[in-house]
């Protein structure tokens, strides 16, 4: 998917704002089973309430499964879901600090920067810039060395495109 144009209203200087963030290696959050899939997400809820930002690793879901995967009201949700379920990340972003980033004029978009192993929040305001990447990274039999050094290599030169930002790699 080609990143949105943005808007002009991108100021380049790290945002300072008050925030939060939460990050969990969910092991299936969008599982198969009705019954393990909802005591997951329910265990979600928890941890995103009071948090403005909640990043999950290992998620194994699909594009039907993260559209059915209801979050907390007044929370948005962004994914990156490997090919058959495998790995997958995502995060559950508050609202209330899309728009204090944001405010009026700015803008965020996500990029799956390596499906369902790296993706990366962007936000852009008058007050300032943040980038969030979460990655999940492939160990034991599930890849070596080398698939693990082209996933960070690529999620860290994708943050690198801007400059005066905060960044977060969880």
């Amino acid at each position: 998917i080609a990143p949105l144009p943005q808007p002009t209203l991108n100021v380049e200087k790290p945002y300072k704002g008050d925030w939060s963030l939460t990050s969990w290696n969910a092991q299936g959050l969008l599982a198969t089973s009705p019954s393990l899939q909802f005591a997951k997400l329910r265990r979600a809820r928890r941890y995103a309430f009071k948090q403005d930002i909640l990043v999950m690793e290992e998620t194994h879901g699909n594009t039907g499964k993260c559209r059915g995967a209801r979050t907390l009201p007044g929370y948005k949700s962004f994914w990156s879901n490997g090919v058959d379920g495998e790995a997958g990340v995502g995060a559950w972003v508050k609202e209330d600090f899309l728009r204090a980033v944001c405010g009026q004029g700015g803008g965020h978009e996500w990029l799956d920067v390596v499906p369902g192993r790296a993706g990366l929040l962007r936000c852009w305001g008058a007050e300032g810039r943040i980038q969030i990447g979460v990655v999940y990274l492939p160990t034991g039999n599930s890849g070596g060395r080398d698939e693990r050094q082209i996933i960070v290599l690529n999620i860290t030169n994708k943050m690198k495109d801007w400059t005066n930002t905060l960044n977060i790699l969880t």
